[in-house]
């Protein structure tokens, strides 16, 4: 079951970048209802409410309440997993969703509340390191094959939430999905020991340009296991698939 989650929502990132019509995930309204418009509008309402409380800072690894990339580049898997709990995200392991911690209170429901705040360590290409592996982890190990993440704040789009989750990184390239700007792209990033990583992103807008933005970083590691679109097997080809 992991493997088809797992495979679904590479699917949906890479659809998401190729799709000629666009996500229409930018804030379109059924009006023919008033009843219907009204409840809506007052879900948008309560689910940007939610997304911009963040916890409070006290780590170089969080930047407005969210983790960024460099966690899972510098820290080992004890300072990382202390770092997690104390935002606030605890363990979830369920047959019928992905292993990974997510917000406490909804790491049981990840599958019914994308809105959470999650993060997933990728073991394989269709695994998930368990809590134990997560946090026998040498410095620097979590980001060796793949990790998925997401930031949630008022970003103007997708790339400003890219810079941000990215910070002090640096970022090679941007490729913007022509027909869906803000909501999904792909960039290029090296960390300072020189290793590329290719970020795939989704994102969902509310009102206020609120928006929880969802990547996945791949390595020529995970890549070679698991080509993307089933021909490009390392980032570099990868990337020339995408902007091609």
């Amino acid at each position: 079951m992991k493997r088809i989650l797992a495979l679904l929502i590479a699917a949906a990132l890479l659809l998401s970048l190729a799709a000629c019509g666009g996500s229409g995930k930018n804030g379109d309204t059924d009006t023919a209802d008033t009843a219907t418009g009204t409840a809506q509008n007052n879900e948008e309402n309560t689910l940007a409410d939610e997304i911009t409380e963040f916890p409070a800072e006290g780590s170089d690894y969080i930047r407005n309440g969210a983790l960024i990339f460099r966690a899972f580049t510098e820290l080992p898997g004890e300072e990382f997993v202390s770092l997690v709990e104390a935002q606030g995200y605890a363990w979830y392991d369920d047959d019928y969703v992905m292993s990974g911690f997510a917000d406490e209170g909804k790491s049981s429901g990840f599958q019914k509340s994308f809105l959470a705040e999650y993060i997933q360590v990728y073991n394989s290409p269709t695994d998930y390191r368990s809590y134990e592996d997560i946090k026998a982890a040498g410095k620097g190990e979590l980001a060796k094959m793949a990790v998925a993440f997401n930031v949630k704040g008022e970003y103007a789009d997708g790339q400003a939430a890219l810079s941000a989750a990215f910070d002090g990184l640096e970022i090679l390239d941007t490729h913007k999905d022509p027909y869906d700007e803000k909501g999904s792209g792909a960039a290029r990033i090296k960390d300072a020991n020189g290793t590329e990583y290719l970020v795939m992103y989704t994102s969902e807008f509310y009102t206020n340009n609120t928006a929880a933005v969802s990547f996945i970083v791949r390595t020529d590691a995970y890549l070679s296991a698991n080509p993307f679109g089933g021909t490009a097997d390392s980032v570099d080809a990868a990337w020339s698939r995408i902007c091609s």
